[in-house]
């Protein structure tokens, strides 16, 4: 990011430019269903300075913890189509990824809850079956492929190849 800032006070202005449109645009595009939790304003709890960190019930267990090591990745999905959306995705595409946004959050609480309070999972077959009706909707309209598809082009398309290949990281850990 270049900044051409002469003074103080420019930088102030920009500094306050910036929150408002951080607000703005998090305001736009909050979940639909989940609350932060125990965390402050800022997104941290200061809980793991430790090096461990709270599941969903309370237990403590490290950082690099297999359960923590999986939501993460789905958390880093998430992100990563949040990229691609950034990119101008149109309908329905655009809508699709955003309602996978909220399913991931459904995923990664499943994930950290342990034990009997995770065997009730919030997701479903019938998010799957959602989810495969686009993908064989999309793919109709796909020629066969006879090679490999390289990632690259423009920027949506190559943040979704590397969405996808967070995914496969996902699905592995799981």
């Amino acid at each position: 990011v270049t900044l051409a800032a002469d003074t103080n006070e420019d930088m102030k202005e920009w500094v306050e430019d910036l929150q408002q449109s951080t607000v703005n645009s998090l305001n736009e595009r909050t979940m639909d269903h989940r609350s932060a939790g125990g965390m402050s304003s800022t997104g941290t709890t200061r809980a793991g300075d430790d090096g461990d960190t709270n599941l969903g019930d309370g237990t403590r267990v490290p950082k690099h913890h297999l359960r923590v090591d999986a939501y993460g990745t789905v958390d880093e999905l998430s992100s990563v189509l949040g990229l691609a959306l950034t990119h101008g995705l149109e309908e329905p595409l655009s809508g699709w990824v955003r309602e996978i946004q909220n399913d991931l959050f459904d995923v990664g609480a499943d994930l950290c809850l342990p034990g009997p309070e995770g065997d009730e999972l919030r997701l479903t077959i019938e998010y799957s079956a959602r989810l495969e009706q686009r993908l064989e909707k999309v793919n109709a309209r796909l020629p066969a492929l006879k090679s490999f598809v390289l990632p690259g082009g423009k920027p949506a398309p190559a943040w979704l190849h590397l969405a996808r290949t967070v995914c496969r990281r996902a699905e592995r850990l799981v």
